[in-house]
């Protein structure tokens, strides 16, 4: 169990907002509050905002007396909290009182609770950690070059940031999660699906026969005919761009960062060849490697302004006006919007700031990544 401590002055107004280092809550009784007003300074000056703003679901939060530990309330966290004006919002519901009842409005300590990640039983020397799902701490020990090691999977992506456009104060947790994800999903496929960086453990089978191989793009530029014995020593990446390398193994021993490199997405090896891999019982080798192209600096209003609207639809409420609107008579109530087909046939989605992210990002309007095929190569399945 990891936890942080706070002092704050207590406000039992029952109104938001707080001020100078206070705690607020929308009821004057605390024992029986739903949301929590924290100021962003606690009483010695220091700014806990990173602490309040990464509050998760099902950490817990107590608001005891400072001179008097009897005297508190207890809660569980139960939506994500929202960032305001020098304070955070956060959704909550009460789990106990103290023997000797509420706090008094006067200084308190605020005690986060947080239940530490345990690492699952077993392994053995040598095993590594893979992830087994999208869920938080969702892993298992995994023998490299195994025959549990498992090809492909995502081990991590890093995260989208969002700055909602909308006040989100009276909003069900579950719909801004729905929010959030649908943005995440829509401006990744506007994007071209191939945005936002994420890490992977891919096992690979090199082949052992000689035949033609892919054409191959270098470092510099230029393209370059694949085939021959040379061709050994590189594999090919599935995932591109590629960032970095993590982690070789080939036949279960981890190799020295040393021995080999990138040139592009081909992975080569430093003075030997690659072991191959007829045999499809188990790869010979496992890459574990972060690929995919950054997100740019302005991710997290694209993001909020497209949240907002998906929430206004899960809420059944009016979406704003578009921004492809071309005339507006106000009395009139005339309104006359560009084509939706323009904007389908553009890949945007008539939002400014989400069609400024998605000129950046993908500027040609790519429905995905593009790839390159060579006639000298065997489809798959002749």
């Amino acid at each position: 169990m990891a936890y942080a401590t706070f002092d704050y002055q207590y406000n039992s107004v029952g109104v938001e907002p707080p001020t100078g280092n206070q705690i607020r809550s929308n009821s004057a009784a605390l024992s029986t509050s739903t949301l929590l007003w924290i100021r962003d300074s606690e009483n010695s000056g220091l700014d806990a905002s990173p602490i309040w703003h990464h509050v998760r679901i099902d950490d817990e939060i107590a608001v005891q007396d400072f001179d008097d530990s009897t005297r508190g309330v207890t809660f569980k966290v139960r939506g994500l909290p929202v960032v305001k004006v020098d304070y955070t919002e956060v959704p909550v519901t009460p789990t106990g009182i103290g023997p000797a009842g509420e706090p008094p409005a006067q200084k308190v300590r605020i005690i986060l609770l947080r239940e530490d990640a345990e690492l699952p039983p077993g392994g053995l020397p040598g095993d590594v950690l893979v992830k087994t799902s999208t869920d938080d701490y969702a892993v298992a020990w995994v023998t490299p070059g195994g025959n549990v090691v498992p090809s492909p999977m995502v081990a991590g992506c890093e995260e989208w940031p969002i700055t909602w456009a909308c006040d989100t104060g009276d909003a069900a947790p579950e719909l801004l999660v729905a929010a959030e994800d649908a943005a995440r999903s829509i401006l990744w496929a506007y994007g071209g699906r191939n945005i936002g960086r994420c890490t992977y453990t891919e096992g690979y089978y090199p082949p052992c026969a000689q035949c033609p191989g892919a054409p191959y793009k270098t470092a510099s530029g230029q393209w370059r005919n694949g085939g021959g014995a040379h061709d050994c020593c590189r594999i090919l990446l599935v995932r591109q761009p590629v960032a970095s390398i993590e982690a070789v193994t080939v036949s279960g021993e981890l190799l020295d960062p040393a021995s080999y490199a990138t040139d592009g997405a081909w992975l080569r090896r430093n003075g030997e060849c690659w072991p191959c891999g007829d045999d499809c019982s188990e790869p010979p080798m496992v890459v574990t490697y972060t690929a995919g192209r950054p997100l740019p600096a302005f991710t997290a209003s694209a993001m909020g302004e497209v949240a907002c609207e998906v929430l206004y639809g899960l809420q059944g409420a009016a979406c704003k006006l578009p921004s492809r609107a071309v005339t507006v008579t106000r009395q009139g109530v005339t309104v006359q919007l560009a084509a939706a087909d323009d904007l389908a046939s553009k890949n945007r989605l008539g939002l400014p700031i989400a069609d400024a992210w998605l000129a950046i990002v993908n500027p040609g309007g790519l429905q995905q990544a593009s790839r390159v095929y060579s006639p000298d190569l065997a489809r798959r399945g002749s």
